[in-house]
């Protein structure tokens, strides 16, 4: 979630004052989704495979548009 990743952002600023790189992997239920999604695929279910694709997709776009809002770039 935006609240999650701005705790993070907040720590790593007191953490690193001079600037640091941070990775985050995957967001609550993201693997879970891609592992679903994969699964499908495997199963040549693919309108299910786009359909769990499709809900990762979205869930970070939203994310997104929480953390940076009209600052948002077009391509997201």
């Amino acid at each position: 979630s935006a609240t999650c990743l701005r705790r993070v952002a907040e720590r790593a600023s007191v953490a690193a004052p001079g600037g640091a790189v941070i990775v985050l992997s995957a967001m609550g239920k993201t693997t879970d989704a891609l592992f679903r999604a994969g699964r499908a695929a495997r199963e040549g279910d693919a309108e299910r495979a786009l359909s769990e694709a499709a809900l990762v997709i979205e869930k970070h776009r939203a994310t997104a548009r929480e953390l940076f809002g009209a600052a948002l770039p077009a391509e997201l």
